[in-house]
């Protein structure tokens, strides 16, 4: 309380049990020091409660939190290994739709489906995920991620497996089986996430992230002239196969390796309802904001993924193994400029301590920019090969960019609730890649050129850029934890 007495200053300094966050100043203005306060005797009116507080990380000072070097400095043996974990099971998880493209032409013939019935196949795993988006955080934020994440990679390696037997004529079992891996394989961002709360220190999340989000772009990478080259020589059945065997492999190491952190089972200090935690996230404008920029996100990257090596045989006349390999360079791209976008996000945040300036204007940047790379594809299609290409590489690459700052932002705006959050925000991504293959397919169904497709690419990333920087302010804007009859700060 303050009143027009002289004000005390308390000072404190202590550091949360994990040793990441420090509380280093704190100053309480006080009426009165003397027993009972005068300030409490007075009206209601008279009373103003002042706080300020420091927040820094612990270990900061003398280190420098710019560059490669001082980030590796300030994650330890764990944080390491769960940057290692999520790059495999990343890498592992995507190499899924890289298949899926390099697979269609095989998969459309087989089983006799139009352009819009293959978009179907292939984003319907999507409906499966959104269930698993936005529930997995609930269990991932209360029982840890070790055990969560083990069986989720189990039964996405399960039913890949189940796709290779699907008889040729069972287009209805296809689906379903895919709705069923969308399940399994939606957990794995929101799990990614809660682990780097847990682990890594805010300030450089940005930058680990991104090392983590390497394996969904290398899969690409790499992905696309082995399938290319597997597909047509073993068939779509066998690779298929080959993918499920690498993924039961993997659950087994990440379930033997990976160490659970008590803290990731107490995060629910407020202890609020799973009502009353959804009504809050729902609630933020900045993460509503956000959301609906990561959707658009998402769109373009399930656009690229299945109907990329599609648009580079169309625009240069050439086989799947060709198309394959020029593929790379949109997601060689990307891998690069996502670790400097990581980088740079993070070292903006330590300047600025700002979550604005250091991820939502990284976010809207990288999207306007892969917007006017896309613009000369509403007016040349496919048509010029060298052209069309350049314009894709650089549109998907700067697109995908920015993947890393929408993590770090959940984990900065939402600790307590990282994995909740972060499967909010996935559900709108998954919403964008799963109608992102139909739309395309239906466009191509009924204009046979990919002009179209562009238009609907642009105008999703100049809308995100438009509601972050109208809505998306999070260092203004207070989380409101809503409780049963009360709203609790």
């Amino acid at each position: 309380y303050s009143t027009k007495q002289k004000p005390i200053v308390l000072l404190a300094s202590f550091a949360l049990p994990d040793s990441r966050i420090q509380i280093s100043t704190m100053s309480i203005e006080e009426g009165d020091v003397d027993g009972e306060s005068k300030a409490a005797k007075g009206s209601d009116h008279d009373h103003q409660a002042s706080f300020t507080c420091t927040l820094t990380d612990a270990g900061e000072k003398g280190e420098g939190a710019n560059g490669i070097e001082s980030s590796k400095k300030q994650w330890d043996c764990d944080a390491r290994t769960v940057i290692s974990l999520s790059f495999v099971l990343n890498l592992v998880n995507y190499l899924d739709r890289a298949v899926i493209g390099a697979a269609a032409g095989q998969i459309i013939t087989e089983f006799g489906l139009t352009g819009s019935q293959f978009g179907w196949l292939a984003g319907s795993f999507g409906f499966g995920a959104m269930i698993s988006n936005v529930t997995s955080g609930l269990v991932l934020d209360r029982i840890g991620v070790r055990y969560a994440w083990a069986a989720s990679i189990v039964a996405w390696s399960a039913t890949m497996l189940g796709q290779a037997y699907v008889p040729a004529g069972s287009y209805a079992l296809f689906i379903v089986v895919r709705v069923l891996m969308g399940i399994a394989e939606g957990v794995n961002f929101v799990a990614m996430d809660r682990a780097h709360a847990d682990y890594v220190p805010p300030r450089t999340g940005s930058f680990a992230v991104s090392l983590s989000l390497l394996g969904v772009f290398l899969a690409f990478v790499i992905g696309y002239p082995i399938f290319g080259a597997t597909v047509p020589r073993h068939g779509w059945r066998t690779t298929f196969i080959g993918l499920a065997v690498a993924g039961f492999v993997t659950a087994i190491a990440f379930f033997l390796i990976y160490k659970e952190q008590d803290v990731s089972k107490k995060h629910h200090s407020q202890g609020l309802s799973i009502r009353e935690e959804i009504t809050t996230l729902f609630k933020d404008r900045s993460l509503m904001s956000t959301c609906w920029s990561f959707g658009s996100f998402g769109y373009v990257l399930g656009m690229s993924v299945v109907w990329l090596p599609t648009f580079l045989q169309s625009a240069h006349s050439i086989d799947l193994t060709g198309a394959s390999i020029l593929g790379m360079a949109p997601w060689a791209v990307a891998s690069v400029l996502m670790v400097a976008v990581g980088l740079l996000s993070d070292r903006i945040f330590a300047k600025t301590s700002n979550i604005r300036k250091s991820q939502i204007y990284v976010i809207a940047a990288c999207q306007l920019l892969s917007s006017i790379c896309f613009l000369p594809l509403l007016f040349t299609g496919e048509s010029n090969g060298t052209a069309a290409t350049i314009c894709v590489t650089l549109g998907v690459g700067i697109g995908l960019a920015n993947n890393a700052p929408y993590f770090t932002f959940c984990n900065m705006r939402f600790p307590s609730y990282a994995a909740q959050a972060t499967g909010t925000m996935i559900w709108f991504f998954t919403v964008g890649f799963t109608c992102a293959p139909f739309i395309t397919g239906y466009i191509m169904d009924h204009t046979s050129s990919f002009s179209g497709a562009f238009a609907v690419v642009i105008a999703l990333l100049l809308s995100a850029v438009l509601v972050l920087m109208l809505f998306a302010f999070p260092d203004k804007e207070e989380v409101h934890i809503i409780t049963r009859g009360t709203n609790k700060l």
